[in-house]
């Protein structure tokens, strides 16, 4: 209790907001408000405008977005143009599998409307390993079931 007062006068609205917002996502499921504070300094931020692109399909990924704010479009390529394969909204993230490997994009992203989004680097990871292997650990740990649970969901319904 007293660490939690101390925790939120020492830390303007905003970035509290912003604490708050990442115990919500499920890849930073069971880390200390402290070491989200760490996550926060060691993450970009960038603003998006309607219709701006986040990463196009066959791009090397590098980093992954969770958005934090707004909508993107995520689009698959058919033939000469690009279908919307799906929406993702505030508390939803993509681009996971670039934080294991720096292969092709699968999709387009663009952003629908202004969308404000967090990215973490590959590079962000690698480095919390040697720095914070504790909050590394578990990050790892909850994108495998992340992306053990996305597998399932594909095979289930195909």
């Amino acid at each position: 209790m007293i660490f939690e007062k101390f925790f939120n006068k020492a830390y303007d609205e905003e970035v509290l907001l912003k604490i708050k917002f990442l115990t919500s996502i499920a890849l930073f499921k069971n880390i200390k408000r402290k070491d989200l504070l760490y996550i926060l300094e060691n993450i970009y931020e960038k603003k998006y405008i309607k219709d701006e692109v986040l990463f196009l399909e066959g791009d090397i990924g590098r980093a992954l977005f969770i958005v934090y704010s707004g909508t993107i479009g995520l689009y698959k390529k058919n033939g000469n143009e690009n279908v919307l394969f799906s929406q993702i909204h505030s508390g939803d993230f993509v681009g996971e599998m670039a934080l294991l490997e720096e292969l092709p994009r699968t999709l387009t992203a663009i952003a629908m409307e202004e969308s404000y989004v967090f990215m973490i680097y590959k590079t962000n990871i690698e480095n919390m390993i040697h720095t914070k292997p504790k909050i590394a650990a578990i990050i790892n740990y909850n994108l495998a079931k992340i992306l053990s649970a996305r597998l399932r969901n594909t095979i289930v319904k195909d």
